[in-house]
């Protein structure tokens, strides 16, 4: 089971890239799209490279891994989706539960 994550929280959402044969590769191009919780939810778009340095990547190659730290502000679900563009396109989607930190 996974510990709760509450509100005013820093989340690390993580990404590694496997090509068919599941080797880790650095793919051409990543990006990360998040709908926060809420009335009139939107989904935001970061790629990695742009100036705002939301999507960041540690090693390279066969031990490339792309993160984003994201502040929880509000109570609810968080969906997420990591799309790869070039010799491997692949997206996966996953989202994560806050519960506010406040009684």
């Amino acid at each position: 089971m996974q510990s709760p994550i509450y509100t005013n929280t820093t989340v690390k959402i993580y990404a590694k890239i496997k090509d068919e044969d599941g080797n880790q590769i650095d793919p051409d191009g990543i990006d990360f799209f998040i709908t926060q919780p809420g009335i009139g939810a939107t989904t935001i778009q970061y790629s990695y490279g742009n100036v705002d340095g939301t999507v960041q990547k540690t090693g390279s190659g066969s031990t490339a891994e792309y993160f984003v730290e994201w502040l929880t502000d509000d109570p609810g679900r968080y969906k997420y989706t990591w799309e790869t563009t070039g010799t491997v396109q692949t997206a996966y989607k996953s989202f994560f539960e806050v519960e506010n930190s406040r009684w």
